[in-house]
């Protein structure tokens, strides 16, 4: 009689990934190595390569583990007993240790969405990356249109999913440009003098400040208000986001 397995398929893949993120944490997202992680997940060669194909499938299926995160805190964030407004600005008043998991994350992300790796990655993570990046765009999505139609979006329906579509990747753009070029500045110190990273972004903050103006360039019911941006803040202490 043939032994019952020791772990599910779905077991092995969180050995495996888990065993990654160690492997990268303790060299880094180009040094580590595929037996590194296979001894540390205490499985065969064959076995890791039923999970993960290459290095670059490596990094993908962890981006996919990061942005199921991300999609989870996104959707707490944007749940809160906020205006819109204020759901919109929470999201960048999050750490970004809150959403990308890993002390590489930040880095990870540009990785993953870098073609030469993408192209090296098998489809079934590549397809599982690309599924959960529109799940979490349609979340932002819903958010504003639901806005929209309650009458706390003041668009024109005929003008209503441009709008939508500008302003979702305009604060997209700028909340994550921002996060990548101060981790890469943070990086750069540490070969001269240590630097220190400016999260969690305090209120008055540059990028808090332009998001503050991107947000009210747009039609609202009730604008979004220093005072609210305050009480966005606290309600985010309070549930433990920031």
């Amino acid at each position: 009689m043939t032994p019952a397995p020791k772990h599910t398929p779905k077991e092995l893949e969180r050995l495996v990934l888990d065993a990654a993120i160690e492997s990268i944490e303790e060299s880094s997202l180009l040094d580590f190595t595929m037996s590194d992680i296979a001894k540390r997940a205490g499985l065969s060669m064959g076995s890791i390569y039923k999970h993960v194909q290459s290095k670059e499938d490596v990094l993908v299926a962890i981006g996919t583990r990061m942005m199921a995160n991300q999609h989870r805190v996104f959707g707490e964030v944007l749940a809160l007993p906020l205006t819109t407004p204020e759901r919109l600005i929470a999201v960048s008043l999050l750490p970004p240790a809150k959403t990308h998991v890993y002390s590489f994350g930040v880095h990870l992300e540009l990785l993953i969405g870098n073609d030469a790796v993408l192209r090296r990655a098998s489809s079934r993570w590549v397809d599982k990356l690309v599924e959960l990046d529109r799940e979490l765009d349609g979340v932002f999505h819903r958010v504003m249109e639901s806005a929209a139609e309650s009458g706390e979006f003041l668009v024109e329906p005929e003008a209503r999913q441009a709008a939508i579509d500008a302003l979702c990747v305009g604060l997209w753009s700028m909340s994550v440009g921002f996060t990548q070029v101060a981790h890469q500045r943070h990086a750069r110190d540490q070969n001269d003098l240590p630097g220190t990273l400016p999260f969690p972004l305090p209120m008055d903050h540059v990028l808090i400040r332009s998001l503050h103006h991107l947000i009210n360039a747009y039609p609202w019911a009730q604008p979004l208000a220093v005072d609210g941006i305050k009480k966005t803040i606290a309600v985010l202490e309070a549930e433990g986001h920031r």
